[in-house]
């Protein structure tokens, strides 16, 4: 289609060449000069199709790298919406939290003692383990050394009857109270009755005083206005059962006042560590099916040869019921321990448990 063009257009500049007065050279110049023009050489071509094909490549190359940064914004775009939505939730969770204007007051460490305690004594065998010096004699060496200055004095304060029976029986209750009453002769009988106890006239008042204090400790920490505390009480109480005096202990101390916490002060979970040459067999008792109080006891045990010579005091005894698992003893059967040992008990097996259940 082309070459018939061609062949035509040479035809008519033909016929115009004849019809003018130029010479023919002139008309062979003006047929030639219009293939010139109409082809070009082989080696132009070529330049041109190159020089198309790279500014082609260029373009596409720009195109792709301005694409590549717009879809690089729309991503930093999305970062910092998702960023600014997470800042929006965190405020919006803050603004619903309540913060009281000033802090709590937490102003150190509680320390209860008051000398009434040392009224409970043994009348006939004053070389009875359990005696007035188990107090004295660490709050004298606590006082030497400065700590109780740096303490927060909290006044004793009296258990009563409703406190004690969270865990104990009215009988029990009516026997120590009858006993502010006997003579010397009738405390030494009623004595002899039970497993390492003894009574006077002051042993009830001197129980109430030791039970109230210890719960008035932790109820001074749960308010925090203290940050934890020290109870330098007797008689002890980790020995006391439902219904039974035993190993120098009247009331279950620290039984009764855990037992308020979880029913009467809305305490989820409380943990009773019992560090004693003993095992605390009676706290162990009352909260073997109760999986809101998890009892750790580190006791003397000898393969069941050591007082109070029980076979529940072993290690295979971990609860029952809904309280399974949250019962621990760690039974010692050798003596000569050293304060590794003890740290090294502490650390993997009580500070473990508190902090996982």
């Amino acid at each position: 289609m082309t070459y018939g063009y061609l062949k035509i257009l040479r035809i008519e500049m033909a016929s115009e060449d004849k019809r003018s007065s130029d010479s023919d050279n002139e008309d062979q110049d003006n047929v030639v000069k219009p293939k010139s023009i109409l082809f070009p050489k082989r080696g132009s071509v070529l330049e041109e199709a190159k020089r198309k094909g790279r500014e082609a490549l260029r373009k596409q190359k720009e195109e792709e790298k301005k694409k590549q940064l717009e879809q690089q914004q729309q991503q930093r775009q999305q970062n910092e919406d998702e960023d600014d939505s997470d800042v929006d939730y965190l405020f919006n969770q803050l603004t619903k939290m309540t913060f009281s204007n000033k802090p709590d007051l937490i102003e150190g460490t509680g320390l209860i003692y008051d000398e009434k305690q040392t009224a409970h004594k043994h009348l006939w065998d004053p070389n009875f383990p359990e005696r007035p010096e188990r107090i004295t004699e660490p709050f004298k060496r606590c006082y030497e050394l400065g700590l109780v200055d740096r303490c927060v004095r909290i006044p004793v304060q009296y258990g009563t009857e409703d406190q004690v029976l969270l865990q104990h029986a009215q009988e029990l209750l009516d026997k120590i109270k009858s006993t502010t009453t006997m003579s010397k002769e009738e405390l030494a009988k009623i004595t002899q009755q039970y497993d390492s106890v003894y009574f006077n006239n002051s042993t009830y008042e001197c129980a109430l005083l030791s039970l109230g204090s210890v719960v008035e400790l932790m109820e001074q920490i749960l308010k925090k206005t203290i940050r934890n505390g020290l109870a330098f009480v007797r008689p002890p109480g980790h020995h006391a059962m439902n219904n039974e005096f035993c190993g120098y202990c009247f009331f279950n101390n620290v039984a009764i006042a855990a037992k308020h916490a979880v029913d009467d002060l809305g305490l989820k979970r409380v943990l009773i560590v019992d560090f004693d040459v003993h095992h605390g067999q009676a706290t162990q008792y009352m909260f073997y099916n109760d999986p809101r109080v998890l009892y750790f006891s580190i006791h003397r045990y000898e393969y069941g040869e050591f007082w109070p010579n029980l076979r529940e005091s072993d290690y295979d005894f971990i609860g029952e019921g809904d309280g399974k698992g949250y019962n621990i003893n760690v039974p010692l059967n050798k003596t000569g321990m050293k304060d590794s040992d003890y740290l090294a008990i502490f650390h993997q097996i009580p500070f473990t448990c508190s902090t996982s259940v």
